[in-house]
């Protein structure tokens, strides 16, 4: 389990909890070794399904680029803030994987090779089948957006699914500037959060239509809609792939807040959308943008209670 806009890294494992959880390596020897390991991820995910004593809710990131993404080529990362984004996703998720009223069938892993694949190529085959539901294994969020889609109640996911009680509230703001503006936060849980929903306009859309599911899921698939245009009806796109740019985009967003490069742009976030289209609705963002996060004065983006 991780955070709301990604997926699980780690495999979880008696092999590997020590590994991270504990996190008593240096976090570049921590990238180093998470590197090595990824090479061997196919093997590791096969093992891992077959120790049943021990649930396998997660894949172990890869960290090699994709060779179709651009985008993975360009970014240099810094070791230490690779392994950072790991860690924190992991940390947290775990604390959260209680929280999953998802029903087992949204909870457990589909064949390997299908994280591979295209991922509208998989769900063609599974029809009737919520994207968010085949692979919810990997994350609370998408679990979680699945129970949503059943009950037809994005409320239940906002109440369901959040991390306000681990932000601190008197932190060191964090200024990001790129390519669609500028903001200020606190979020020292996942700052990509903020990006994400500034970049794609989820915090202009307010407290609308939030109880009406069917409008609200209108608005997503116009939203979809036009991210399908823009990225050749998601052609290309798999689960693992979209956990690789996951981990090298906030990776990449903690360097530059840190000084060190530029940050994502918007094509980069509207890609990371366009993943979850992929899923089969992006209602679920939105709904977690619009109803925990807000822009107040002077380039600040409020969480929970700062936005009552």
């Amino acid at each position: 389990m991780c955070s709301v806009h990604s997926v699980t890294f780690c495999i979880q494992s008696p092999v590997l909890y020590p590994l991270i959880d504990g996190f008593s390596l240096h976090r570049t020897l921590v990238s180093m070794i998470a590197s090595i390991l990824a090479w061997y991820q196919p093997f590791l995910y096969l093992l891992c399904l077959a120790m049943q004593a021990t649930r396998c809710t997660g894949i172990f990131v890869d960290s090699r680029p994709a060779r179709n993404d651009a985008f993975l080529h360009q970014k240099r990362l810094n070791a230490s803030s690779f392994a950072n984004v790991v860690v924190r996703f992991k940390t947290y998720g775990r604390r959260y994987q209680s929280h999953s009223t998802a029903p087992t069938e949204c909870l457990q892993p589909p064949p390997p090779d299908d994280l591979y694949r295209d991922i509208v190529d998989v769900l063609d085959e599974h029809s009737g089948i919520d994207g968010s539901c085949y692979f919810g294994f990997a994350d609370v969020s998408f679990s979680q957006c699945a129970v949503a889609h059943e009950h037809r109640d994005y409320h239940e996911y906002v109440a369901n699914l959040g991390y306000s009680d681990f932000l601190n509230p008197n932190g060191s703001i964090m200024r990001v500037k790129y390519d669609g503006g500028t903001f200020n936060t606190r979020n020292n849980i996942f700052v990509f959060d903020d990006m994400y929903c500034h970049a794609m306009g989820f915090l202009q859309i307010g407290q609308v239509a939030l109880t009406n599911y069917s409008l609200w899921s209108s608005l997503a698939q116009d939203k979809c809609r036009k991210l399908g245009q823009q990225f050749s009806n998601f052609e290309g796109m798999s689960f693992v792939e979209m956990a690789r740019r996951m981990v090298h985009l906030s990776a990449a967003l903690t360097d530059h807040i840190a000084g060190h490069g530029p940050a994502p742009t918007v094509q980069d976030i509207q890609k990371h959308a366009a993943y979850k289209c992929a899923l089969g609705s992006i209602g679920c963002d939105m709904a977690h943008c619009s109803q925990n996060f807000c822009m107040l004065e002077d380039d600040y983006i409020g969480h929970w209670g700062e936005c009552k």
